[in-house]
């Protein structure tokens, strides 16, 4: 059974840009079923934009999450897809879809965005235990279509994390930038010194 959508001011604990970039990607265990992560994913795109969790850095045997555009409709279809073991293989459609919960799709001035569920716990062969240490890929790509399709060549080359993540733990969130008149707790010397350090734990 899918878990209740997110709420609109939903926390997301792990996330790769922000909202309104070119490229946005949150996740956050579900707070009802913990069985569930929640992903959000934006862009400006107008075929599909998707996330992919491998081991390698490399593109095969990845699991990939993706929203994709139907150019005939303009509607958004979520999608659970995979790259086959061969390197470079073209991206192959999940042929059961189990374990992903689609909350809400948009596509709007060339931008797609969705929300959905996935569960965390691999399905089958071609999954990813999600709370694993993996390797993020971020992709998008000009070129949509059916749902029932898989995901064409991206447009541009992905940018894939450095690192491996844990989306279920990780916090990659910046805080907000202190206001100017924001008081620090620790200081040595003044403003306008020679020198000048100040301290505080972020409000």
């Amino acid at each position: 059974q899918c878990p209740p959508a997110p709420g609109n001011d939903a926390t997301y604990t792990f996330q790769f840009g922000s909202p309104g970039d070119d490229y946005y990607f949150a996740a956050r265990v579900n707070l009802d079923n913990a069985s569930y992560l929640d992903v959000i994913l934006e862009a400006d795109a107008d075929g599909w934009v998707a996330v992919g969790f491998s081991d390698d850095r490399t593109m095969n045997s990845d699991d990939v999450l993706g929203c994709k555009r139907d150019p005939s409709d303009d509607s958004v279809a979520v999608i659970d897809t995979y790259n086959p073991a061969t390197q470079y293989a073209p991206n192959e459609v999940d042929p059961t879809q189990e374990g992903v919960c689609t909350h809400s799709t948009n596509f709007n001035n060339g931008r797609i965005t969705c929300s959905f569920s996935r569960l965390i716990e691999a399905i089958d062969s071609s999954d990813r235990t999600l709370s694993d240490d993996l390797f993020l890929l971020f992709g998008t790509s000009e070129s949509g279509g059916s749902a029932t399709t898989s995901l064409t060549q991206h447009s541009t080359t992905p940018q894939i994390s450095e690192q491996r993540a844990n989306v279920t733990q990780s916090v990659t969130q910046c805080p907000p930038a202190p206001g100017n008149d924001a008081t620090y707790t620790f200081q040595f010397g003044s403003p306008g010194d020679d020198y000048y350090f100040a301290a505080r734990v972020n409000l």
